[in-house]
């Protein structure tokens, strides 16, 4: 056998190897799915840790802190992360999640409870810790936590009582298919079976651009969504990065591609979730699927992980003993000793989300699509693990992440007061001006508070004339975070000394 050959096999026998490791993960998980969920997400974390990006751009460093430059963390030793979701689009608050990770060694639930500042409890006769982070962790068995979100105590109790003791398979045959076969590092999914009312679908898609323009394939466009079981976007994660998003029927997909896919395209708009990589994609018919593939940009990654915002366990250990750690002055808040590494990873993360969203706002046409990240992003800042980290930075983040909500409202055409002497900012949170009810995944669930259905151009017209008036006010909130930014950066380093700047950082602005 030739050299070539045996590597090959080598290569082919290591991909089999990983790909059925990672699917027994995934067995031993499903047990313990709730059988209600509509939205899935699923990331091998070992796998994507494994791959040549990974390599390349140390991801895998100790700690972790490089996955994507800091913005995405698990804890040490996860291989595979599972998230089942009931999700009720249009109604703020009111979902739940729950998620299993896998480890590659036994969980230590008193040094969890450390890390998370909180105390071991027994949860239906299980130990779990009640996380700050409006998280519960209980341990499923010696290698597999559970988390709970949000916090409710008597939910943990129940799904621990029942939990683990089914087939794996939820009440959706889609999300069943997917957990059986989905193959790729990530993978996103919702059911979107029996979701859509016929008559707003129609009406939504009369004032669709692409429809304006092509008004004969209406009636097929509408009937064909009426067909739409699920979406589901699947990530791998390799030398690069390749996403697919494809949109699954029940069957032919009786419309032209390249319609559907500026249909796509739109409604990621209208939802402000842009995702850039797939404007430059292609799509095609497959079966009777609709797929969209495209190579995406590590920015495009952080996006889609800050979907996956259920808490983790701190990705850090406890604080090491003092030889490795700064102690900050005695003036900081009282509480647990504060670390220079755990303090500069947290600033490193809330750096990256502001780095991100920066960029964005540079591309005027794209930033106008982000609103769902900022507040996506403003969620993983609050969710960031904050024991052992400095409490002016912990406060720093908590302001940040207002900032951030304030952005998003303002991209949605919601009036935003700023403060720039009080470092404040205000917007009418009681206010519904109507349009925040057009995205396309509130369809037949709340009711507008005017006659949207009838008038989609003008209330988009009028979402437009507020979010071009907002300008002015997001301009000074950048200033505002940008100045914070700054201001904390120098405080960390007369606190902690020169050594809080990573070799390497980018300068202070």
């Amino acid at each position: 056998m030739s050299g070539v050959k045996r590597v090959l096999l080598l290569a082919a026998a290591c991909l089999i190897s990983v790909t059925a490791g990672a699917q027994e993960d995934l067995a031993r998980a499903r047990p313990w799915l709730p059988q209600d969920i509509n939205a899935l997400a699923i990331v091998r974390v070992e796998r994507i840790m494994d791959s040549g990006l990974s390599r390349r751009e140390h991801w895998n460093e100790p700690g972790g802190g490089n996955f994507l430059a800091g913005a995405v963390e698990f804890p040490p030793g996860v291989k595979t992360f599972l998230r089942g979701t009931q999700v009720h689009p249009g109604h703020r608050g009111d979902s739940w999640s729950v998620a299993i990770l896998e480890f590659a060694r036994p969980v230590d639930m008193d040094r969890l409870a450390a890390r998370e500042n909180a105390s071991v409890q027994t949860v239906a006769g299980r130990p779990a810790v009640a996380s700050p982070r409006n998280a519960f962790f209980a341990l499923l068995d010696q290698n597999r936590l559970g988390v709970v979100s949000p916090a409710h105590r008597q939910n943990l109790s129940r799904w621990l009582t029942r939990g683990g003791q089914g087939d794996g398979m939820t009440a959706s045959p889609y999300l069943n298919g997917l957990l059986q076969n989905a193959d790729d590092s990530i993978v996103l999914a919702i059911d979107l079976a029996d979701m859509f009312d016929p008559d707003r679908t129609r009406e939504r898609l009369s004032a669709a651009t692409v429809i304006l323009e092509n008004p004969g394939q209406l009636d097929a466009t509408a009937s064909l969504l009426m067909t739409l079981h699920g979406l589901r976007l699947g990530i791998d994660v390799g030398e690069s990065v390749e996403g697919t998003l494809s949109l699954d029927f029940n069957g032919p997909v009786t419309v032209n591609a390249d319609l559907l896919r500026s249909l796509v395209l739109e409604v990621l708009s209208d939802l402000g979730a842009g995702l850039d990589g797939f404007d430059a994609g292609k799509a095609e018919i497959r079966g009777q699927s609709l797929v969209l593939t495209a190579a995406l940009s590590d920015e495009d990654l952080r996006r889609v992980m800050s979907l996956v915002t259920t808490p983790h366990p701190s990705a850090h250990e406890t604080p090491a003993p003092p030889a490795a750690e700064v102690q900050a002055p005695a003036t900081s808040a009282p509480g647990p000793r504060v670390s220079l590494e755990a303090s500069r990873r947290y600033l490193k993360a809330v750096d990256q989300v502001i780095t991100d969203l920066q960029r964005a706002n540079r591309r005027a046409k794209e930033y106008l699509r982000t609103a769902t990240w900022h507040d996506n992003f403003a969620r993983k800042i609050e969710q960031l693990p904050t024991v052992a980290v400095d409490p002016e930075l912990v406060q720093y983040g908590d302001w940040v992440a207002s900032q951030l909500r304030g952005l998003a409202a303002s991209l949605r055409g919601v009036a935003v007061d700023v403060d720039t002497q009080q470092r404040a900012l205000t917007w009418n949170a009681t206010f519904d001006p109507g349009w925040e009810t057009t995205g396309w995944w509130t369809w037949g669930y709340r009711p507008p508070s005017y006659n949207v259905t009838s008038n989609l151009a003008e209330v988009r017209q009028r979402q437009a004339e507020a979010v071009t008036a907002g300008a002015q006010g997001r301009d000074q909130i950048w200033l505002m975070i940008t100045e914070e930014q700054t201001k904390i950066t120098r405080r960390m380093e007369e606190k902690f000394g020169p050594e809080f700047q990573r070799p390497g950082a980018a300068p202070r602005r």
